[in-house]
């Protein structure tokens, strides 16, 4: 036969359909001018077309650029201005050096075809794309041949396949192009081929090169910059000090040369801070953002259901198994678990360990080619064990591959949003395309809502009152002669609330507390980190015991109306419909007679909201 069918070619060919199918139905639309992405790609224009680093904060006007790209420039240094006066960037440069060659193509493109030539038309956008996908690839490839070289030609292809198919390297590679984490993926893959070739009897090239990548690493994410202790702790032989110092004996130029090549990437980015702030060494990401090493956020950081690594990526937990099989590593049996051990440390102590904007827990993806090696460890020993092993390994992998594909599906039509999630709430959307009413609750408080049917309310519920108060301009009247308060742009509390103590007859005995209102929102634009919020507050005194708050901008009308058509959603705004908005909390264990509730409306986004009721009712 000419063309054989293999278990590998097999694998791949169903990834490749696999590929092609999520990128043509979620990913081909995705918009990749935006968040950390715009950031790192900013340092292209501002040097190559509007030479604008002092005032990188302002676009032209008149160049045909996207309002939300000038809206992002004017916050790109997070609000902070240096010493000099000067916005800076606060992202380092690494990820615009890579990309430049495909930003060279798009403005080449764009000057020859008469395009706007601007930086940000669809043809860079498209260039960056194909710079990410191009990385992930070659990223992919490299890490094939580094597997290879231990484990075999199915063992390599298998665990490079689910390196794509069962982590949010998919997500990165497929839909979110731009961030920094697969060219870092690509260069991790490359400094592991490196460091063998450069123990293996490398020449110069090899050690320039290894020098060259691990100071692209740093300069792009300075705390990958622990990529070091890779070739540093590599066994090229034992005992594992005296054949260590020999090689250094050995090879001291090569090693300079190649500490010369690490400083080479790194230098232009101590120019830029030098030139625009008068330090060589600058924290542009400002005071507020940074690590805390003595206090890292490891469980977070791993299980969260806020971008939890192992919640949203399972794959992973047989790379840990793999941990366990060190001897199956070789040569690289002391560095990884060490590396890896550093840098879990390193990158959970940051300020935010969920690591917003993007699925799941993305520093995690820079090292998923040093994590294949003892993925393809456990994958090889699951080969050399019995049948019933194997199939219950590969019915585990196969759940692992659909999570992060059902996963990666359900983030891209904006059904699950991994950064602000619940445990519930997300095994409920594996196994459902569209969130009900009872599902936007959840994903506010986390509480699945009882059938109302099975609860018995115990007295007449609590109601805010609300009369017109002449001469005040919040209380109007409505179509229907109703009495509606309504806050004004800008305003951020309402005094209108409803309060109810637990000294009331059967206060105690409560055990559900159902908050519900009557709201009308008017403006269609909302930022999805501010909604306006319908909060129940358990009180003692001046201290709050329970806090529980709903998004009210997603469900206005809907308890009226069962959604239909996709018409509940995460960030489905339901601007100008009236509508009542309801739920019910769990009254908190611990809670005591002369406790306070307290039900009130937070404007988050300090938009104008109509309040027409607000009420409190408890039930058995």
């Amino acid at each position: 036969m000419l063309f054989r069918i293999t278990p590998s070619r097999a694998v791949w060919a169903l990834t490749l359909i696999v590929c092609i199918w999520f990128y043509g139905k979620y990913g081909r639309e995705a918009y990749n001018f935006y968040g950390d992405a715009l950031g790192y790609y900013m340092y292209l224009p501002a040097t190559f077309i509007y030479h604008n680093h002092t005032s990188i904060e302002r676009l032209p006007k008149d160049r045909g650029i996207r309002p939300f790209i000038h809206g992002y420039a004017a916050q790109i240094g997070n609000g902070q201005r240096g010493p000099k006066g000067f916005v800076l960037n606060q992202y380092t440069y690494g990820p615009a050096l890579m990309e430049a060659p495909f930003f060279f193509a798009a403005h080449a493109w764009e000057r020859l075809s008469g395009g706007l030539a601007n930086g940000f038309s669809d043809a860079y956008r498209n260039a960056i794309t194909v710079s990410t996908v191009f990385y992930g690839i070659l990223g992919l490839w490299i890490t094939y041949r580094v597997l290879r070289r231990r484990y075999g030609h199915e063992a390599a292809s298998l665990t490079t396949a689910l390196l794509l198919l069962g982590t949010n390297l998919f997500w990165f590679m497929l839909h979110q192009q731009g961030m920094a984490h697969v060219p870092l993926f690509f260069l991790f893959a490359l400094l592991l081929w490196l460091t063998m070739k450069v123990y293996e009897g490398g020449n110069w090239r090899h050690f320039a090169a290894l020098g060259l990548t691990a100071g692209l690493i740093t300069v792009i994410r300075p705390v990958d910059g622990l990529c070091v202790f890779i070739p540093v702790l590599y066994v090229a032989g034992k005992p594992f000090l005296q054949t260590k110092l020999q090689f250094i004996k050995d090879h001291w130029v090569a090693i300079l040369l190649a500490a010369c090549c690490f400083l080479a990437p790194v230098i232009p980015q101590l120019l830029y801070w030098k030139w625009l702030t008068g330090y060589s060494v600058y924290d542009s990401y400002g005071p507020h953002q940074g690590f805390d090493f003595m206090h890292p956020a490891i469980l977070k950081g791993l299980f969260g259901a806020s971008n939890g690594w192992l919640f949203y990526t399972p794959m992973m937990v047989l790379a840990i198994a793999g941990l366990a099989m060190f001897r199956r590593m070789g040569p690289f049996t002391i560095a990884i678990p060490l590396f890896l051990a550093l840098y879990v440390w390193g990158v959970y102590s940051w300020y935010l360990p969920n690591y917003p904007n993007g699925l799941g827990s993305r520093p995690m993806v820079d090292v998923y080619a040093v994590l294949a090696l003892p993925l393809a460890a456990f994958i090889q020993w699951v080969s050399q064990r019995s049948i019933a092993i194997k199939l219950v390994a590969t019915f585990h992998v196969i759940g692992f591959v659909s999570i992060n594909i059902v996963y990666a599906c359900r983030q891209s039509t904006g059904a699950i949003w991994s950064e602000d999630s619940k445990y519930g709430y997300n095994f409920r959307m594996l196994f459902k395309s569209k969130p009900d009413y009872n599902d936007l609750v959840l994903w506010d408080t986390g509480i699945p809502q009882p059938d109302a049917r099975q609860l018995s309310a115990l007295l007449p519920g609590s109601c805010a009152t609300l009369e017109v108060i002449a001469n005040d301009p919040h209380f109007l009247a409505d179509s229907t002669g109703a009495t509606v308060f309504r806050m004004v742009r800008g305003e951020e509390y309402a005094p209108v609330a409803v309060t109810s103590d637990l000294d009331s007859p059967g206060g105690v005995e409560t055990r559900w507390i159902r908050c519900s209102g009557r709201f009308r929102t008017e403006d269609p634009e909302y930022d999805i980190y501010q909604n306006h919020l319908m909060v129940l507050q358990l009180r003692r005194g001046d201290s709050i015991i329970a806090w529980h708050g709903v998004r009210i901008n997603n469900k206005t009308g809907l308890l009226e109306q069962p959604p239909t058509g996709g018409e509940a959603g995460l960030f489905r705004f339901r601007h100008g419909i009236t509508g009542k908005v309801a739920y019910f909390v769990p009254l908190p264990e611990g809670a005591l007679p002369g406790d306070m509730l307290r039900l009130d409306v937070w404007n988050i986004s300090r938009k104008p909201i109509e309040i027409s009721a607000l009420c409190l009712e408890a039930f058995k």
